[in-house]
């Protein structure tokens, strides 16, 4: 805790990392851990919880990412557990609040019209889509990093955008949910050389308790397979019962290609400024270019507010 504490006072989340003296703390998760001595099941709490934050290995994703949760909630190790595991839910789900910022804002919202082209000129960016074109002064991108790559950019994406894409970041777990009985209706498990690195209690129903249940890799467990998740859930809990199951191959999927952004160990000295760097009359935000919550939906509401200003202040 003390180790948590003093690396995340080291810095200001408000201000870009990559500007600031940090380093040797943008090293991948089981680095960290082993350079501030950490062992034993303190090690291993410490990689599993972090694991779990970045829904990455604890090779890959940088402990810098997660240092800045506890950044940005004032250094205070209570708060960085209610970002990262309370936290607000939406009573109606999280398409209501996409529902209520449409009516509120009157776009029109095209769905299943994959962009596959972008190419800006003095005057304006004409975006070729799947069943259309459509003309604007300037378009905000907001995809996942990792699409960039799948679609034609003229002129073209510097290379440090390229770069990025074609690397993507490191959030390349899983998420699985989970119904399950004989659980405790209280269980917040955290594991380590388990095939979950958590399995928490989110609603108790009649059928059953509703986990949620997250791996560093995305292939972990098969969670079309009841019998491989009722195995993995056992491992927390071991007469669990797993009735259904639920999950989504965002790695996978050609729209997302992975989960939510965190940065692999070393991308914030070469990639954080770039992700949210206009080009033209082309602009970036979306979650992964925030400054202080990136990979949360408050990070998309900060990128939002940012990239609008952005774009009014180039049209005066």
């Amino acid at each position: 805790m003390r180790a948590l504490i003093e690396a995340a006072s080291r810095f200001d989340p408000l201000r870009p990392l990559s500007e600031q003296d940090v380093a040797d703390l943008d090293v991948p998760i089981r680095e960290w851990a082993e350079n501030v001595g950490l062992t034993g099941n303190a090690k291993e709490l410490m990689m599993s919880w972090f694991c779990g934050c970045a829904n990455a290995s604890e090779d890959t994703g940088s402990a810098l990412d997660i240092l800045r949760w506890c950044s940005s909630m004032d250094n205070s190790l209570w708060g960085m557990v209610q970002a990262s595991v309370l936290g607000f839910t939406f009573v109606n789900g999280t398409a209501s609040l996409a529902r209520a910022i449409q009516a509120d804002g009157g776009a029109e919202l095209r769905l299943s019209s994959p962009v596959r082209e972008v190419e800006a000129d003095d005057d304006g960016v004409t975006v070729t889509y799947d069943g259309g074109v459509a003309r604007a002064g300037r378009v905000l991108m907001t995809t996942p990093v990792g699409i960039w790559q799948d679609i034609e950019f003229s002129p073209a994406l510097p290379a440090d955008k390229l770069a990025i894409s074609r690397e993507n970041h490191a959030g390349q777990g899983q998420k699985v949910w989970a119904l399950a009985r004989n659980v405790p209706e209280d269980i917040s498990g955290f594991g380590w050389g388990t095939s979950f690195d958590y399995v928490g209690a989110m609603e108790t129903t009649e059928r059953g308790v509703v986990l949620v249940c997250f791996a560093p890799e995305h292939d972990r467990v098969d969670a079309s397979d009841l019998a491989d998740v009722q195995r993995a859930v056992r491992e927390f809990a071991p007469d669990a019962e797993v009735v259904d199951a639920r999950s989504h191959d965002w790695v996978h999927d050609e729209f997302s290609k992975g989960t939510w952004a965190t940065f692999a160990a070393g991308q914030f000295a070469k990639y954080e400024l770039c992700v949210g760097r206009p080009e033209g009359r082309v602009h970036f935000g979306g979650s992964h270019t925030a400054r202080r919550w990136r990979a949360f939906i408050d990070g998309a509401i900060e990128s939002g507010k940012r990239s609008a200003a952005e774009i009014l202040a180039a049209e005066k």
